[in-house]
């Protein structure tokens, strides 16, 4: 088996990186607003001081309070200029800039990893679920069953589609650009992707017990705006029902391995069952898409994975 998964990566600033900074911004800040304090305290208490002397004062001692005043001149104030002021706010403004700069690149960061780390994940769900099926293709039971595989007859809908879902001599069938199945699909198929029967005796009854799965794209999921894998499900009872598997899944193609001369060796792969020779393998390409927009992701906002694999059947290949 062989998978191949395409995904894009970026380097961001680590989120540690990105709070040592802040943490560093913060007390440059700290600093400016102390400098500032120092400043305004100075300036009030020279003020306060002329308020006191200018109160018990009177006519005659003016000139006192004239040279009073005079005390502190600017070159001995303990305060700071309003140029100094500038400057180191002007500082701190470029550091708070960067310091926001490489905490927005950490967070973008963090966001592609996440978005890769889900897209992997459902990608590796829907593969190995599809998987586990196909090599259960053709499965029969341990011994020959003498006894009829239940159920006699399949219901969709209202309609009797016995024909479809029971055929056991075909353990597995491709619709090539599935347009529709004959039990009604969630909303709609995605257009360009293919769709996979796989019929086998249940594999966890005694009893000759048959299912079937068709698995497809739907245009729709529970997630508003998301495609998804959905499977067809023949049940015990004869009903046909649809259930969803996983949303995100928007495009799934598919391969029959054919054995055309007897050597148990692929020669050829095929889009539909057009002949009589012996299926050896499966081939599955699925796509899955993010479920939210990022910007700079591709022509649409939405990031993406493609992985292939191979699956040998085990049962099926004669």
């Amino acid at each position: 088996m062989h998978c191949r998964i395409k995904t894009t990566s970026q380097r961001g600033v680590s989120l540690v990186e990105a709070l040592v900074t802040l943490v560093i911004v913060s007390i440059s800040m700290l600093a400016v607003m102390s400098l500032l304090t120092r400043s305004i305290a100075g300036r009030n208490a020279d003020l306060q001081q002329l308020r006191t002397l200018r109160t018990t004062a009177d006519d005659g001692e003016q000139a006192d309070l004239l040279q009073a005043s005079q005390l502190r001149t600017p070159t001995q104030s303990g305060g700071f200029t309003l140029i100094e002021l500038m400057v180191a706010m002007t500082i701190g403004l470029v550091i708070t800039a960067g310091a926001i700069h490489m905490f927005t690149m950490a967070i973008s960061a963090w966001r592609t990893v996440e978005s890769v780390a889900s897209l992997e994940e459902r990608m590796a769900f829907a593969m190995q679920a599809i998987g586990d099926d196909v090599l259960l293709a053709g499965y029969t039971g341990v011994a020959p069953l003498a006894a009829p595989f239940t159920p006699v007859t399949a219901q969709c809908g209202g309609a009797d589609v016995s024909g479809w879902a029971l055929a056991i001599d075909q353990p597995v069938e491709i619709v090539n650009n599935l347009a529709g199945l004959p039990c009604p699909v969630f909303n709609a198929a995605q257009i360009g992707s293919d769709g996979l029967i796989v019929r086998h005796h249940d594999p966890f009854s005694d009893a000759p017990v048959l299912q079937m799965h068709g698995w497809y794209v739907d245009r729709a999921s529970s997630l508003p705006g998301q495609p998804s894998l959905r499977r067809q499900t023949l049940m015990p009872n004869g009903a046909v029902q649809n259930h969803e598997i996983i949303p995100g899944v928007e495009n799934m193609q598919v391969q029959l391995g054919i054995d055309s001369d007897a050597d148990h060796l692929v020669d050829a792969w095929v889009n539909e069952n057009i002949s009589a020779d012996p299926v050896l393998m499966v081939q599955i390409e699925l796509r899955v898409r993010s479920a939210l927009r990022e910007g700079g992701v591709g022509d649409d906002g939405f990031r993406r994975v493609t992985a292939r694999r191979q699956f040998y059947l085990r049962n099926a290949a004669g």
